[in-house]
């Protein structure tokens, strides 16, 4: 059998030297960490006991068997050792990839070094290897077959100047040489360089400041690279993405006839004026540090071990040496011309959060994409599976490739026997999501065992994946929180009620009523109806909210009314828990005209003061799927409603993962068709059949088919009283 050849290495320094620490993880099957060396501090300590590997306070203390040693160290040029540490293990024969930057005159002396004594040495370069640096160099070489650069423009820290040079050097077709032609100087935190590189003209902006309070960690942009050819710009906009072109702008030519000029435009017109080429979605900060820079470092060290291996044909020869030695150079001028950072005393925790930009529109269905959506409630719905996974098979159920009848899987679930229906959903979902097998009535689970750490990277997923324009955190938070007690729920030991209003507050509830995409489109759509039939009314309108729990579409709806000083009205707030009538008292005492009443409406609305016929709109949002029956409750709306008037119903219309761990927790046992079809809620399809057979006639159902929205499967019916 081919074994992989495992070579041996160390890593100095643990500052920025925990990238490389993670790194190794990654591919510890081909390279494996043996130690650290540091000075012995804390952090060094730590690190050490963290990774189970030695550490060294001496380059006399490591093993003479070590293959590489990664130097993290700051070079002689930033004031550091790291070049006298690359020198020493040189000359131990032991290849090194030291950190940049360093000056063309170490690289110069640790390459002779390094050949003297027959290893490798290369200076380490995280930047180059990033996902999106490498989709830039591939779409500049593409532009560069049909285009010439005509110019750059450079936009980066001056901590991060070292690697802009060497991604340039892979950009362009030569960066040699560089011709300074104006430095401007002493106008902030930003110094503007202006000139040639190779025979192209550019610009550098260069942030050049030093925090005085945050010296290593202060970096506040990383590459930003425009380069412009006859056909328009293609920007790298961070370091990390994504990658845009912008085309030009050619008008229609004179000689299109006037009536065509609009209508009959050539290709390029249809194009967008600005693409986003590969993936539109930029990773957190977390991601990044977590994920993006391990992954680029270890590919820095799987390429010195293919050297050390012999299996790799790159060399030092001549040219590469002139290469690395050049770019260095041309860092150290540009470093030059800059001249010495400005002084920031400011402390860099005034953190802005970005959602504060999102309330400068207020239709925010503008910023999301039909891919946003769907990637949104793909991870929630993976998420929710994994943590139903992980529950079962806390309790040995659908362990890996064994087979369960669904009473096994009852049996070993010590739960209370009314949440038996529950888990024979979870089964379903399970099946229908292709997680597990069906063979012989029997369910199969084929992959790796969920672990902890599994399910709270999906939940973090969810988190990354997610955004204020779709949901508040606050919404992911709790359905988290629900994932990680879903043991507790099923023992009754523990009430998920106190998850969705925990001590009494209602900042999840408000989040997941009011605060996401398609709550808000959908209360604002009952409101723009009720301000529609209150329009053709000249009469006082009667409105009945049944369930109005939150507030969340009594708010949107009163609000609007406020805005057209409109008082003809008589609104009832109602729902079936004096706790929301009280808050709800509380909320609504500006405004005139309202009456607050517990009722339930699963029995007779007359005998609990509801007059028959006396209303002219009612209200429903998310409360119908949880009554006991739909057929007698939507019978109880029909005498209520006057001739003619509104039922505005909001429901569910497709099996929601997220809440078979979450709200199915609070919800009666329905005695209707959901119980033939063993769902939680009715179709549009059902909703359409069950409206029709109770005499109400349907004028809409939003969103409609072509409104990205649709994707959340939920509705507002529209629905009148015949």
């Amino acid at each position: 059998m081919h074994q992989t050849k495992v070579i041996k290495t160390i890593v100095c320094g643990v500052g920025f030297g925990q990238f490389y620490l993670e790194a190794l993880q990654l591919i510890k099957d081909e390279v494996k960490l043996i130690g650290i060396l540091s000075n012995g501090s804390e952090k060094s300590k730590e690190c050490a006991k963290y990774y189970g590997v030695d550490l060294y306070t001496d380059i006399k203390e490591i093993p003479s068997d070590i293959d590489l040693a990664c130097i993290v160290v700051k070079s002689e040029i930033m004031g550091g050792q790291g070049v006298d540490l690359a020198i020493e293990f040189l000359q131990r024969k032991i290849n090194v990839i030291l950190e940049h930057p360093v000056c063309h005159k170490n690289i110069a002396k640790c390459m002779k070094t390094a050949k003297e004594h027959n290893v490798f040495f290369k200076v380490g370069d995280l930047y180059a290897n990033l996902p999106s640096v490498k989709k830039y160099m591939d779409c500049t070489k593409e532009l560069f077959k049909i285009q010439k650069p005509q110019y750059i423009e450079i936009q980066c820290s001056t901590r991060v100047l070292f690697p802009m040079v060497h991604i340039l050097s892979k950009l362009l077709p030569s960066i040699s040489p560089i011709k300074v032609v104006c430095c401007t100087k002493g106008l902030g935190i930003y110094q503007i360089i202006s000139g040639t590189i190779g025979k192209i003209p550019f610009l550098l902006k260069a942030n050049n400041e030093l925090n005085v309070n945050e010296p290593d960690s202060y970096i506040r942009e990383f590459h930003r690279f425009s380069i412009d050819v006859q056909g328009g710009r293609l920007t790298l906009t961070d370091t990390h993405g994504p990658v845009i072109w912008q085309p030009i702008l050619k008008l229609p030519t004179l000689d299109i006839e006037p009536k065509d000029r609009f209508t009959k435009y050539p290709r390029e017109l249809l194009n967008e004026s600005t693409h986003i080429i590969g993936d539109e979605k930029t990773p957190s900060y977390d991601v990044i540090l977590s994920e993006l820079w391990p992954k680029a470092i270890a590919e820095d060290i799987q390429e010195m071990r293919s050297m050390i291996l012999g299996e790799s044909e790159k060399k030092y020869d001549l040219c590469n040496m002139q290469q690395m030695i050049l770019y260095a150079k041309q860092w150290q001028q540009l470093t030059k011309e800059l001249g010495y950072p400005e002084l920031n005393h400011q402390s860099s925790n005034e953190w802005v959060d970005p959602y504060i930009f999102e309330n400068t529109d207020s239709e925010s269905t503008n910023r999301v994409t039909e891919k946003d959506i769907i990637n949104y409630i793909d991870s929630l719905d993976e998420a929710s599976i994994i943590s139903m996974l992980y529950t079962l098979q806390s309790y040995n159920a659908l362990l890996p490739n064994v087979h369960y009848t669904e009473e096994d899987i009852l049996t070993l679930i010590k739960m209370s026997p009314k949440y038996n229906k529950v888990i024979k959903r979870w089964l379903r979902v399970l099946h229908d999501k292709k997680y597990v097998d069906v063979i012989n009535n029997e369910f199969i689970y084929r992959n790796n065992r969920i672990t902890k750490n599994d399910m709270e990277n999906y939940w973090k997923n969810v988190n990354y994946i997610s955004s204020n324009k779709i949901c508040p955190k606050l919404v992911v938070d709790y359905f988290e929180s629900n994932a990680n007690n879903l043991a507790q729920f099923l023992n009754d030991e523990m009430n998920p009620t106190f998850l969705l209003f925990p001590k009494g507050r209602m900042d999840y509830a408000d989040a997941l009523y009011s605060e996401t995409i398609i709550a808000k489109y959908l209360n604002g759509k009952i409101a723009k109806k009720v301000m529609e039939i209150m329009d053709g009314k000249k009469d006082t309108i009667n409105i009945l909210e049944v369930g109005a729990g939150t507030g969340a579409t009594s708010k949107v709806v009163l609000e609007e009314m406020s805005k057209r000083n409109n008082n003809s009205f008589f609104y009832q707030f109602t729902d079936i828990s004096n706790y929301f009538i009280s808050n709800a008292k509380k909320y609504f005492s500006s405004y005139c005209n309202m009456d607050y009443q517990v009722i339930d409406i699963d029995t007779d609305l007359k005998e609990q003061g509801i007059n028959i016929g006396s209303k002219d709109i009612i209200i429903a949002n998310g409360v119908l799927n949880n009554v006991r029956n739909m057929k007698y409750t939507l019978n109880n709306f029909q005498r209520t409603m006057r001739k003619g008037g509104y039922l505005l119903i909001i429901e569910p219309t497709k099996e929601f993962v997220e809440m078979l761990i979450s709200q199915v927790f609070m919800m009666e046992s329905p005695n209707d068709d959901r119980n033939n079809t063993k769902t939680t809620f009715l179709t549009v399809k059902q909703w359409r059949s069950i409206l029709e057979e109770n005499n109400f006639l349907i004028e809409d159902v939003l969103p409609n088919d072509d409104n990205v929205l649709k994707h959340f499967g939920q509705n507002l019916f529209i629905v009148k009283k015949e």
